[in-house]
C-alpha cells in the first residue's frame, strides 16, 4: 500500500459550512499506485500529535476527498446499530453454546468430538483476523465485510440445520471463519466513519456490546435449550445478521476504489496467509488439546508445536524478504509505540481469562448454583465491565487522553485478582459481588482503550491492518491465557481431591462442579463433599491469582503506549446527531 502524500492532503482541505440533519463525514479515500483506495479520517491524519503539544486543529476546515459522503441520523444510527449487532452475534457464539452440551451429548448420542464444537470456531476466527484487515484495504470494506457476515450467517444455518456431531462441528468452523472478520471489521469500520477524537464513545459502547454478549450468552442458550431447542442458540443470529447486510448494503458509505479485480487479487499475499493460518493452527489445536485429550509430551503435541514454528519461521522470511504487499507488515513491529499497543492488547486478553471463566464456576461449586444461574450471578463483573467500558469512552472524549487507563485498568485487574484469591466457602455474597465489580471495572477500562490507542499511533494508512492486529493478539493472548488457567486449574485440583477427597471419584468431579452437593453418594460419599469443595476452592484461588503476574505485565507495557492527545475540532457523525 502506498504511503499518503502529505501535500495532497493539504490541497484536499475545503471549507466547513454547517452541519445540520446532513453532515459531511472527514473521510479521504486515496488511490495508491495500483489505482486501489485506501479510506482515512480527517482525525486519524492529526492523530499524530507529540506528546505536550495541545494546539487543536481549525475548527473552520475539514480535510476531505473524493469519497467524502453524508450520513442522516437515522442513516447513521441504522448502521452504528447493524455493525453493534453484528459484533454481538459474533461474541455471543462463543458463549452461548456452552450449556447445551448436555442437550446435544443426548440428540446425537455422543461425546465423540464434543470439545470440537468449541476449537473449532476459535480455529478458524483467530488465524483469519489480520488477513481481514488486509483484504479490506485490497478490495474495500464494504464487500469484505459482507462476505465475513454471509459467511458467519451460512455457518449458523448450518450449525442450527446440523443431524448429527460432525456437521454440527463443520458449522462451527464456518461461523468461525465469518466472525474472525467481523470482530476486526467493526472496529475498521467505525475508524472510517467516526473522526478519532469522537471515536472512543463509540467504541466504548462497543465494549459494552461485547460485555453484555458474554453474560448473555449462557442466559439466552438455557432459555432456548429449556423452552424452545437448542437450534435456536444459532437461528438466533440468522435475523439479526440479515438486519446488518442490509444496513451495510444500504447505508455503509464508503469508496470501493477503482482498478482491476485481477489487480487487486495480485495484490493479496497469499503465501504468506497460508503459511500464518497453518502456524496459528498448529499452535491452537495443541493448545486447545494438550492436557485433556493428549498429554503435554506426546508425539502429537510436540510434533504440531515443532511445525507451528517452521510455518511462523517461514511466514516472517516470506513477508521480510518477498512478499510486495505483505498481510502483516514487519515494519509494524519495529515501532515501539505499535509494538506497545499489541502487548497491551495481548496481556489484557491473557487476564481477563482469569475471572470470566473461572468466576461460573466458582458459583457452581461454592453457592451450589447451576451453570445458568452461575451465570446470572456474573452480572456484577459483567455490568461493572460495560458500565466502566462507558466511563472510559467518556473520559477519553472529554479529555482527549487515553494512556492513563491502561495502567489504571491494570491496577483494578490485579487488585481485583487478588481479592477474587481470598475467596473461599464462608465469603459473603457481598464480598463476591465487590470483587468481582473490581475487576471487572479494570477489563472495561482496558478493552476499547486498546483500540483507540492502536488507532491513534498508526498513520493512517496502517489502521485497518493495525486495528486487525490488536484484535489478533489480544485473541491469542485469551488463548494462551485459557491454557496456563486451565494447566494449573487440573493440576491443583487433582492434587487437591487426593488430598482432601480422597475417595471421591476424580473424573467425575472435574466434570460436574454444579453437583458437587448433589453427587450420587458412590461417587461422592457424603463425608468427602466438604473436601471437594475446599479442593475446588484452593484450584480456583490459583487461577484468580494469575490475574496478578498478568496484570503486573499489561502495566508495564502501557508506559510504552505513546502519549499524545486525540485531536479536537474534527467534527463527528455522533456530535451532530447528538448521539
Amino acid at each position: 500500500m502506498a504511503e499518503a502524500s502529505t501535500e495532497t492532503l493539504a490541497q484536499e482541505k475545503v471549507a466547513l459550512t454547517e452541519a445540520k440533519e446532513d453532515v459531511a463525514l472527514p473521510v479521504d479515500a486515496k488511490k495508491n499506485g495500483d489505482g486501489n483506495a485506501t479510506t482515512t479520517t480527517v482525525a486519524d491524519k492529526t492523530g499524530d500529535v507529540e506528546k505536550g503539544d495541545t494546539s487543536e486543529p481549525d475548527v473552520d476546515v475539514i480535510e476531505r476527498g473524493p469519497g467524502a459522503q453524508t450520513y442522516s441520523k437515522l442513516e447513521f444510527f441504522l448502521l452504528f446499530l447493524g455493525l453493534s449487532l453484528a459484533l454481538f452475534v459474533a461474541c455471543l457464539d462463543q458463549t452461548i453454546v456452552s450449556v447445551t452440551v448436555p442437550k446435544l451429548v443426548t440428540e446425537f448420542q455422543t461425546l465423540s468430538g464434543l470439545s470440537w464444537i468449541f476449537t473449532a470456531y476459535l480455529l478458524t476466527a483467530t488465524p483469519f483476523i489480520p488477513s481481514y484487515g488486509k483484504l479490506s484495504d485490497i478490495l474495500g470494506r464494504k464487500p469484505v465485510f459482507l462476505f465475513a457476515v454471509t459467511v458467519f450467517e451460512v455457518g449458523s444455518a448450518i450449525c442450527g440445520a446440523a443431524n448429527n456431531m460432525t456437521t454440527l462441528i463443520i458449522g462451527r468452523a464456518v461461523a468461525g471463519l465469518g466472525g474472525g472478520g467481523i470482530f476486526s471489521l467493526v472496529m475498521i469500520i467505525i475508524a472510517d466513519v467516526v473522526p478519532l477524537a469522537d471515536r472512543p464513545k463509540y467504541q466504548g459502547i462497543l465494549g459494552a456490546v461485547f460485555g453484555l454478549s458474554s453474560v448473555m450468552g449462557p442466559l439466552l442458550g438455557g432459555t432456548f435449550t429449556d423452552h424452545l431447542s437448542w437450534r435456536w442458540c444459532f437461528y438466533i443470529n440468522l435475523p439479526l445478521g440479515i438486519f446488518t447486510i442490509f444496513v451495510t448494503v444500504f447505508f455503509l458509505k464508503l469508496p470501493l476504489g477503482s482498478g482491476d479485480i485481477r489487480n487487486k487479487l495480485k495484490q493479496i499475499d497469499y503465501l504468506g496467509t497460508f503459511l500464518l493460518v497453518a502456524g496459528v493452527i498448529l499452535l491452537l489445536v495443541p493448545l486447545s488439546l494438550a492436557g485433556t485429550e493428549y498429554e503435554w509430551k506426546s508425539g502429537f503435541v510436540i510434533g504440531m508445536l515443532c511445525a507451528c514454528v517452521i510455518s511462523l519461521s517461514l511466514f516472517l522470511l516470506v513477508e521480510s524478504r518477498f512478499a510486495v504487499d505483505p498481510t502483516v507488515p514487519l515494519r509494524l513491529f519495529r515501532d515501539r509505540y505499535i509494538a506497545a499497543v499489541l502487548a497491551c492488547g495481548f496481556f489484557v486478553g491473557m487476564a481477563i481469562i482469569s475471572a470470566t471463566v473461572y468466576a461460573p464456576i466458582f458459583l457452581q461449586v461454592v453457592n451450589g448454583e447451576t451453570a445458568v444461574d452461575a451465570g446470572i450471578g456474573t452480572i456484577p463483573l459483567i455490568m461493572s465491565l460495560v458500565v466502566f467500558s462507558l466511563v472510559s469512552g467518556a473520559f477519553m472524549t472529554f479529555t482527549s487522553r487515553y494512556q492513563p487507563l491502561l495502567p489504571l485498568g491494570a491496577i483494578l485487574i490485579a487488585v481485583g485478582g487478588y481479592l477474587m484469591s481470598t475467596l473461599n466457602e464462608s465469603s459473603s455474597r457481598g464480598a463476591q459481588i465487590a470483587y468481582f465489580i473490581i475487576i471487572g471495572a479494570g477489563f472495561g477500562f482496558e478493552v476499547q482503550t486498546v483500540i483507540v490507542a492502536a488507532q491513534a499511533t498508526a498513520k493512517p494508512e496502517d489502521v485497518a491492518i493495525v486495528t486487525a492486529n490488536t484484535t489478533f493478539w489480544q485473541q491469542i493472548g485469551s488463548l494462551i491465557g485459557v491454557q496456563i488457567g486451565s494447566s494449573l486449574f487440573t493440576n491443583k485440583l487433582t492434587s487437591g481431591i487426593l488430598e482432601f477427597a480422597p475417595n471421591a471419584n476424580l473424573i467425575w468431579v472435574q466434570n460436574n462442579p454444579s453437583y458437587i452437593r448433589v453427587a450420587p453418594p458412590e461417587l461422592v460419599p457424603p463425608s468427602d463433599v466438604a473436601g471437594v469443595i475446599t479442593a475446588y476452592v484452593k484450584a480456583l484461588d490459583t487461577v484468580f491469582i494469575l490475574a496478578i503476574p498478568f496484570a503486573a505485565a499489561l502495566f508495564l507495557v502501557s508506559w510504552g503506549v505513546k502519549m499524545q492527545k486525540l485531536p479536537k475540532g474534527a467534527l463527528s457523525q455522533g456530535a451532530a446527531h447528538g448521539i
